[in-house]
């Protein structure tokens, strides 16, 4: 004797119609993108932040693409999302190579005593750092 729905033994949840699961995924694509878009930019800003809307995005967008097939708002936090973790990860990446040239420099600058000082700090660092990143000799001396 087979089993009909909703017969037999253990607890049965109700399924949920076809129409809100589509809504469902729509606001979270939605938020996937809001998420994704705005852990890229500010990415650019502050990157900690960033990387956690990023992955958040991503997260999100793999969740909403995953119940419903196409819906743009996870494509776009998908996407966002992931140029925004690979974006976030370069950056800590840049940032652990040349942190031993910029504690350095920082540790010359709280030393330094006079502007005269900081400048010869500057003068001396800044160029290491360049010459690490394999920049052109001029092109940092904006950021110190």
């Amino acid at each position: 004797m087979s089993e009909q729905p909703g017969q037999g033994h253990g607890v049965q949840t109700p399924e949920r119609p076809p129409r809100q699961d589509a809504e469902a995924a729509a606001v979270v694509a939605r938020r996937a993108a809001w998420l994704g878009v705005g852990g890229l930019l500010i990415t650019l800003i502050f990157m900690p932040l960033g990387l956690i809307l990023s992955i958040a995005g991503l997260v999100l967008g793999l969740r909403a693409r995953r119940s419903v097939r196409h819906l743009a708002g996870a494509t776009t936090g998908i996407v966002t999302g992931a140029v925004g973790v690979l974006l976030s990860l370069a950056s800590i990446a840049v940032l652990l190579y040349i942190s031993p040239q910029v504690s350095d420099l920082n540790d010359c600058l709280d030393a330094a005593n006079t502007v005269a000082d900081e400048q010869q700090c500057r003068d001396t660092y800044v160029p290491k750092i360049e010459k690490r990143l394999g920049a052109e000799p001029g092109t940092l001396d904006w950021a110190f």
